[in-house]
């Protein structure tokens, strides 16, 4: 998602060039038919509250475009696994990896006056390990994600530098296929008030 933002930056300093060239439009009528690509890097971390930890998620990609007639973002969005290492219980010691799997594109909107940016994912989070006590033994096995796709609504706002710092809340449906632990799992991990960052760079 980060990515998009270096895109909508340039957006802003193309509207900069046209209004300095004596360009007369109004609205949208100018930019009818117009759309920029919008690729980069993301780096990106969630905070879980239920587990009351903070997960980092290494650099992805957004590969998309900003539709200049509608004011319209589309695009997909690539993460890498993530992981957490916590407590359990507060004492039972938990390492994890998983991934976002997207359901669809990022979609959302710019304000090319305030370069304020809305943009929605939709996506599974996928468990594809769990171990406890430092035993390498994986007891969530190779199917467990989300019964249900998870909506994140992320907001924020191109700076100056041309970077962007998106910010936004989702909630964590139970999960299934995690064999033996399914339990375990919708017993620890599900809920509201986990928040996601986005940083566009």
């Amino acid at each position: 998602m980060a990515s998009k933002f270096r895109l909508l930056a340039s957006v802003g300093i193309a509207i900069v060039l046209f209004t300095g060239m004596g360009m007369v439009f109004s609205g949208k009528a100018a930019l009818a038919d117009t759309i920029i690509p919008l690729n980069g890097s993301v780096n990106a971390s969630t905070y879980i509250a239920s587990l009351n930890t903070t997960a980092n998620l290494p650099n992805g990609s957004f590969v998309g475009s900003v539709d200049l007639t509608n004011d319209q973002i589309t695009g997909n969005l690539s993460l890498p696994a993530g992981s957490i290492n916590t407590n359990v219980f507060g004492f039972v010691p938990m390492s994890a990896t998983f991934e976002m799997v997207p359901v669809g594109s990022v979609t959302g909107t710019v304000d090319l006056k305030t370069l304020s940016v809305n943009v929605t994912s939709v996506f599974n989070i996928k468990l594809t390990s769990a171990e406890v006590f430092g035993l390498p033994f994986n007891i969530v096995g190779n199917q467990c994600v989300t019964s249900t796709p998870v909506t994140a609504n992320l907001n924020g706002k191109v700076n100056s530098n041309l970077s962007v710092d998106l910010t936004g809340t989702y909630t964590i449906p139970s999960f299934e296929n995690c064999g033996f632990s399914t339990f375990l799992v919708n017993l620890l991990v599900p809920g509201g008030g986990n928040t996601i960052t986005a940083q566009i760079s």
